[in-house]
């Protein structure tokens, strides 16, 4: 493996293995008991902003999938730059790659984690 190559899978490695929240198994609620009376699920009208929640949980999704395309295209790209560069050394495209991966991986942690 090359030092370049090396480099690059270290630097990928490293943003991706960057705890969301904090160390150790998270703790959930116990869930509610089940209850025996029946729920009336209402329409669009029952809810006046469930239309508007449900529109920008769209964009959000939109967003982050757009967001991952792009992660995806420039990762790629700095992958093939290292594998065409000569061992030891690398181009400041590459860094301004490596940069834009980490700063990109950073902000679909973001979306995801809803904050």
């Amino acid at each position: 493996m090359s030092p370049a190559h090396y480099l690059a899978v270290l630097m990928i490695a490293g943003v991706l293995t960057v705890p969301v929240h904090g160390q150790g198994r998270p703790t959930f609620p116990k869930p509610p008991e089940p209850s025996n009376r029946r729920v009336r699920v209402t329409g669009p009208s029952g809810d006046p902003g469930l239309q508007s929640r449900q529109q920008a949980a769209e964009v959000q999704k939109n967003a982050i999938e757009q967001d991952t395309d792009k992660l995806l295209k420039l990762v790629t790209d700095l992958k093939h730059d290292l594998e065409q560069s000569a061992p030891g050394t690398f181009s400041v495209s590459a860094l301004k790659k490596s940069e834009e991966i980490e700063k990109l991986a950073k902000r679909v942690r973001k979306e995801l984690a809803g904050h």
